[in-house]
């Protein structure tokens, strides 16, 4: 793993868009070193890292998908980090667990930092689900986890040096209102499934707090939701998540 590249990732994803080859694309970050990385190496696991998390389905021909469309916007560079987040931890599925479970429970627990050690001994237990774990070295582990904790405090998850201390951070409307789009789109929810949906827990949100925020997109016309009693009801004002995304860019290039 590399870590969060979000600069490498924003660039390859623009200048994908631009090209609208992933041949092309590989030659510009291998050959042409458009990262600017001295190792080619290093070039390679970027370029393998990236495509895992931006490009996967992408070998036959160019698809403009909403994360792209996001990134390659004129949109907020916080609304495309949240996103990116959110896709890198859909895309890995030890990023996932140790996010969603992990970090979500210790946060709960009212822990105010996690450590190296917290990550180890949970990889160790989730040694029954990811088989692969218990083939690696422990300089591999050891650089996993360093590298899953850079990426933690890049995308804005934790901070600190050394200790890394949680920084919970208000979910921006609009970053809320783009998951709540790709959770129906992938599989079309009742509203009480979307609301206890693990992926929630990526960014530290309670049932309660969806539901609260569910009530908040309404009211930005994003979507409709009625929750009285027994009787909770989602309607999604648009029909999926990319022509969410070009409501939103069309009303950030208003706004700005």
């Amino acid at each position: 793993k590399s870590g969060a590249l979000i600069p490498e990732t924003f660039l390859l994803v623009k200048e994908y868009c631009r090209l609208k080859s992933l041949d092309a694309l590989r030659q510009r970050v291998l050959e042409d070193n458009i990262v600017d990385k001295g190792s080619q190496k290093y070039r390679k696991d970027i370029w393998t890292e990236i495509r895992v998390r931006c490009f996967l389905g992408q070998d036959e021909r160019f698809e403009y998908t909403s994360l792209l469309k996001v990134i390659d916007a004129f949109l907020s560079e916080e609304l495309k980090r949240q996103v990116l987040f959110y896709h890198v931890c859909l895309s890995d599925a030890l990023v996932y667990d140790l996010t969603a479970f992990h970090l979500f429970e210790t946060f709960q627990s009212g822990a105010e930092a996690v450590s190296k050690t917290d990550v180890e001994s949970y990889l160790q237990a989730l040694e029954s689900e990811h088989h692969e774990l218990k083939t690696w070295s422990l300089s591999t582990r050891n650089k996993t986890i360093r590298y899953y904790l850079a990426a933690m405090k890049d995308f804005g998850i934790l901070e600190g040096r050394h200790k890394k201390h949680f920084c919970y951070r208000y979910l921006p409307i609009e970053t809320f209102t783009y998951v709540v789009y790709h959770i129906q789109q992938q599989d079309n929810h009742s509203a009480q499934r979307l609301i206890n949906h693990s992926d929630w827990r990526l960014f530290f949100l309670e049932p309660r707090h969806v539901e609260e925020q569910l009530f908040r997109a309404q009211r930005e016309g994003f979507l409709k939701f009625e929750s009285a009693g027994s009787v909770i009801r989602l309607d999604l004002n648009y029909r999926d998540t990319g022509e969410y995304v070009d409501a939103l860019i069309a009303e950030y290039r208003r706004a700005h």
